[in-house]
């Protein structure tokens, strides 16, 4: 399953670059992670290629990949635990081009988004554990792989690119039936 989605992800980024049309875009900024009582802010990067479906119609393809670097503190038992979280998620959505005139556009977006948990561990105590380790967690570790949603809008002026997205999962996170999200602001360059 993974090997398919990474397959298209790697069809789409091809096709992307050898349209005329493509517009590839990097891009930076905040990234929330969110799951049950965690709360666990951070930063992404990432870039994505945007391509036109149809000649005539601002209708475009968007696919990339994006690694996500997040942190959390909390107490448990007295004690301070350290959450590290490392992630890739690769979007694939659509979105409509609104151009508003003098350079500026518009473009709001959907679409499904894979993600991959790299790396997930707790610290504290003098103590770390992998989160995503079935030895150290049982039937309560992390499900590194996840599939949801990807809700966005995107604010270009020139080349200069604003952007905000939610990312909701619909599976869970691990057997506490918590299902992850992620809210991002960007900012980037569209080449």
């Amino acid at each position: 399953m993974k090997a398919k989605v990474l397959a298209i992800v790697a069809a789409l980024f091809l096709a992307g670059s050898l349209t005329v049309n493509a517009q590839p875009t990097v891009y930076a900024g905040y990234s929330h992670l969110m799951y049950g009582d965690v709360s666990a802010p951070g930063f992404a990067v990432g870039g994505d290629y945007a391509f036109n479906l149809l000649s005539n119609v601002p209708l475009k393809l968007m696919a990339g990949a994006r690694f996500n670097f997040n942190t959390a503190t909390e107490k448990v038992m007295g004690q301070e635990v350290k959450g590290t979280y490392m992630a890739l998620d690769i979007p694939v959505t659509a979105g409509y081009e609104f151009p508003l005139g003098l350079g500026l556009s518009l473009m709001p977006y959907m679409g499904l988004d894979a993600l991959y948990f790299v790396s997930a561990k707790a610290s504290g105590a003098g103590l770390t554990t992998n989160l995503l380790s079935k030895d150290e967690w049982g039937d309560g570790a992390m499900k590194p792989f996840q599939v949801g949603a990807s809700l966005g809008l995107r604010m270009l002026y020139e080349h200069f690119m604003l952007g905000v997205e939610y990312r909701p999962y619909f599976t869970d996170i691990n057997a506490d039936n918590k299902k992850p999200s992620f809210f991002a602001f960007n900012v980037g360059w569209a080449f």
